[in-house]
């Protein structure tokens, strides 16, 4: 619990990370940081190296098997999935249901056999 209180109109937002600790390599620790904020650019990366594109053709690991579908989006969220979870692939099976890939992985998302 703490001091909090809601912000007034007008007055200015901010947001500091303060790290605490002996000899730390700011360069490292400044470096280490940029590399995990998110950019247009990093996204477009992410979206590059992934397999599928939107509109390809996929089968679908589910509980009872193999699925087929459609890639209908990719870094897809919710508000049901855990905070910061983003799911490669937003897929619309042949039966219509609307399910994600977990990850990018033959595991759980491949080309149709």
């Amino acid at each position: 619990s703490g001091d909090f209180q809601p912000w007034r109109a007008g007055e200015k937002r901010g947001c500091k990370l303060v790290l605490i600790g002996k000899n730390l390599d700011e360069a490292d620790l400044r470096a280490r940081f940029e590399a995990c904020v998110s950019t247009p650019e990093k996204q477009a990366e992410l979206r590059r190296a992934l397999r599928f594109a939107v509109g390809d053709k996929v089968e679908c690991r589910i509980r009872e098997g193999w699925a087929l579908g459609t890639v209908i989006a990719h870094m897809y969220t919710d508000e049901y999935m855990r905070p910061g979870f983003i799911a490669p692939y937003q897929v619309k099976l042949d039966d219509g249901a609307y399910i994600f890939a977990p990850k990018d992985s033959d595991e759980v998302i491949r080309k149709p056999e």
